[in-house]
């Protein structure tokens, strides 16, 4: 009996001094006989007294423990290592106890003793043959895998579990779950613990891991928000390196890395400074599109990246790190002109503070435009993101035309020249393109033909050129010239004068006989009054009326050409009679003929300046070259208003003061028929406008006979400019098709103007005849008509 308590006693000295001293991390427990490691053996197996168990290794050593014996709470485990040395130390306890009774009467030391009272008396009797902290103790429950253990000192004991027990105190909000009263012991990175969070049965991914240490929080961040009403489940197994816990300790959940069967240890916490590893990279982009900003930085302790644009705080978060590569990012989505600029990200910790920052722009972007020639021909379609045509510079775009009905595709042209024969087209965009997909209307079509008859009148008094047959619609020049001895009068057709030019120029519309006739050279020639004087009185008549109806209304100097004096007098004058009226035409006067027009004086300036004019104006030097030449001027105020549009009598003043200072004097219209349409003989403008409406054909003369101060459109000053010069002017451009003009009443009068350079498209492939001109403009188009007149 005496023996049996002596053992218990002693059985329960050392177990109670080795929970003051333990501390151990449990692993997955397996099972040995004789230190052989080849039968594991699970959670629910009996563990017996006399068995090794297995706890893995440390320091590259194989970590045992020997069953000792079993008490009411488990099973008392003693690190096999120390387990003979435990031997030796209770028949030493046992010797010491032994002093203060009776050799061999040990039946009253329950009585000496009270349990409470050993750990102290133990402290007394040490004599340092025992290193108490060396014996480590472990209870385990082989149906549940409960490890209780000793914090290491008997007043801070904690107790940790293979899973949770107890629940912590949690809060769900949002995407996150929030561990409070959490403290860090140790320097293991709180991200390596990993939990098992369930919401609503279904296990959730975490995104980030979060630890405050002066609050105490852990905050795991999901990649999905928890909605109100659903239940978290939050679960933690140990790992298998059995190097990391989370445990109850008191009133605190602790984050705990322990080492098997090693004292604590106290280490000192030094913070690395922050390094960056990977900095933002600029970022070009297209509107629409999504980028994630990242920066890659380390360091120890926690990492905070505030995030700016322009200057403004735009995002913030945290991270622990244990100087290992964390990354921040920043997603911008549907990207947007305002998203655009630089962004900036300031990472630091308690050692210092760096930053790193990028600038987003947009890529380079270009339009392709696209158009049909004819306009219904066929339908056309891009591979641009939207079907708008906007691509980002090295794109490949694809532009494909499809035929409609009977028509077919024949190219792709730009600008007037062709740029590929293939239906779809595909290029790399370095630039704004205008293309214009043509096609040709595959049924046949039978062409008109005329043919145009010229004679010589009398036989042998010249030679013509042009009696061939063309195609409606071709614009022709028949020639006549004169031979030795012979003067050429005109162009008649059926008796009537058609022209009195050597050269005629008209668009073939039907088959037509022209005559050219010459006189002969007459070697004595009466004056301009005896010839006169030799007319009859009904040929005068006929010769006064002339000049009523057909004299200009306008001229720089009171002359008139040797043309237009052989027009007003019906022909009936030779070249050298005409000559003498040219030089002296006080004759006219002499013979009762009134010469009732305007005198329009230019008066040139050296210095021209217009307030809202600057030199880097795309028309100022036009503008000013006019103004010099005393052709146009500004208004009172000192301004020239190039922006704003210009009326019909503006128009028709300029134009025909560079149509006079070119002797384009020509009337096509008579006065009575010009003054039927322009009624307003009192306007400031009323000559300038009939000089230049007796040059239209009638149907023009009546469209702008009454506009006056009304705007021209870019159509109608087409049409105007192809009358007043008779389609003669050269062709010195290809022309261009441009899609809004097909069916325009102006299009003879466009196309002539493109041809002849006198205008421009707005765009590429259009030429918006609806726009009105404006003054600018109307300064560029008359220096170009100037030019034109003197080639």
């Amino acid at each position: 009996m005496k023996n049996c308590t002596l053992k218990s006693l002693i059985g329960l000295l050392v177990m109670t001094l080795a929970l003051v001293t333990m501390q151990v991390i449990p692993v997955q427990a397996a099972t040995f006989k004789g230190f052989k490691q080849d039968q594991e053996t699970t959670s629910k197996q009996e563990i017996k007294v006399g068995d090794y168990i297995y706890y893995g290794t440390y320091l590259g050593k194989d970590i045992l423990w020997y069953v000792a014996e079993k008490d009411e709470k488990g099973l008392l485990l003693y690190e096999s290592n120390r387990y003979e040395q435990l031997q030796n130390s209770k028949k030493n306890i046992i010797d010491k106890i032994g002093k203060f009774t009776k050799e061999n009467d040990l039946e009253d030391l329950d009585e000496l003793f009270d349990v409470e009272e050993i750990p102290s008396l133990f402290s007394l009797i040490t004599d340092g043959t025992i290193n108490w902290a060396d014996i480590t103790a472990v209870y385990l429950d082989p149906n549940a895998i409960v490890f209780k253990l000793g914090e290491g000192t008997k007043q801070n004991p904690y107790t940790i579990y293979t899973e949770w027990k107890e629940t912590p105190t949690l809060k769900a909000n949002g995407n996150q779950v929030t561990l409070y009263n959490v403290e860090l012991v140790g320097t293991k990175v709180t991200g390596e613990v990993i939990p098992t969070i369930v919401v609503d049965g279904v296990s959730q991914s975490i995104s980030n891991i979060n630890y405050d240490g002066d609050k105490n929080t852990l905050v795991y961040q999901l990649y999905q928000p928890i909605k109100q009403g659903q239940s978290v489940q939050f679960t933690y197994s140990l790992a298998q390196d059995a190097t990391t816990a989370i445990a109850k300790a008191g009133d605190k959940v602790v984050l705990k890395q322990v080492s098997t069967a090693v004292k604590n240890e106290t280490v000192d916490y030094v913070p690395q400074p922050v390094t960056l590893t990977k900095g933002l990279q600029n970022e070009g982009v297209k509107l629409g599109d999504s980028r994630t900003l990242s920066v890659i930085a380390k360091g120890e302790g926690v990492l905070t990246f505030n995030w700016y644009k322009e200057g403004n705080w735009i995002y913030g978060e945290t991270f622990n790190s244990s100087n290992q590569d964390v990354t921040s990012s920043y997603v911008i989505k549907n990207i947007r002109k305002e998203d655009l600029g630089k962004y900036r990200v300031e990472i630091s910790n308690d050692i210092n503070k760096l930053e790193s920052s990028c600038t987003v722009n947009l890529l380079q972007q270009y339009q392709v435009r696209t158009a049909t020639y004819p306009v219904e021909a066929g339908a056309l379609t891009n591979n641009s993101i939207n079907q708008d045509g906007i691509y980002t510079i090295n794109d490949v775009a694809t532009v494909t035309a499809t035929p409609k009905g009977y028509y077919r595709f024949t190219n792709w042209t730009e600008n007037g020249k062709e740029v590929s024969r293939d239906r779809s087209y595909s290029f790399a965009v370095t630039q704004d393109r205008n293309l214009v997909a043509n096609f040709y209307y595959d049924k046949p079509v039978v062409i008109p033909q005329y043919t145009i008859y010229v004679t010589i009148n009398p036989k042998d008094t010249g030679t013509v050129r042009g009696d061939y047959t063309y195609n409606k619609g071709e614009y022709v020049t028949v020639k006549a010239k004169a031979k030795e001895g012979y003067i050429f009068e005109n162009w008649t057709e059926d008796g009537k004068v058609v022209s009195r030019n050597e050269e005629y120029s008209f668009t073939v519309e039907r088959e037509r006989r022209l005559k050219a006739n010459f006189t002969e050279e007459q070697p004595k020639e009466l004056s301009f009054k005896q010839a006169w004087r030799a007319l009859s009185s009904r040929q005068q008549k006929a010769i006064e009326e002339n000049f009523e109806e057909y004299l200009p209304y306008t001229t720089l100097e009171e002359t008139l050409s040797l043309d237009e004096l052989e027009g007003l007098t019906k022909g009936y004058f030779t070249k050298d009679q005409l000559r003498e009226v040219k030089r002296d035409l006080s004759l006219l006067e002499d013979i009762g003929i009134d010469l009732d027009w305007e005198v329009v004086e230019l008066r040139r300036v050296s210095s021209v300046s217009f307030k809202d004019l600057g030199r880097n104006h795309w028309a100022y030097s036009n503008i000013t070259e006019l103004a010099k030449r005393g052709i146009v001027a500004g208004y009172p105020d000192g301004t020239f208003r190039p922006s704003k549009p210009l009326t019909v009598e503006d128009t028709f003043t300029f134009l025909d003061r560079v149509l006079l200072l070119n002797d384009q004097t020509e009337v096509q219209q008579p006065r009575s028929t010009v003054e039927k349409y322009m009624t307003n003989s009192r306007s400031w403008a009323f000559d300038s406008m009939a000089s230049v409406g007796s040059k239209l054909e009638e149907k023009m003369l009546r469209q702008v006979g009454r506009m006056e101060d009304t705007y021209l459109s870019r159509g109608q000053l087409a049409q105007v400019l192809f009358e007043v010069t008779n389609g003669n002017l050269k062709k010195i451009k290809p022309l261009v098709l441009f899609t809004d003009t097909r069916y325009s009443e102006y299009e003879d009068g466009i196309n002539y103007c493109i041809r002849t350079g006198l205008l421009e498209g707005t765009t590429a492939t259009t030429m918006e005849p609806n726009k009105a001109v404006t003054r600018a403009e109307m300064m560029t188009i008359l220096m170009r008509l100037d030019a034109a007149l003197n080639q």
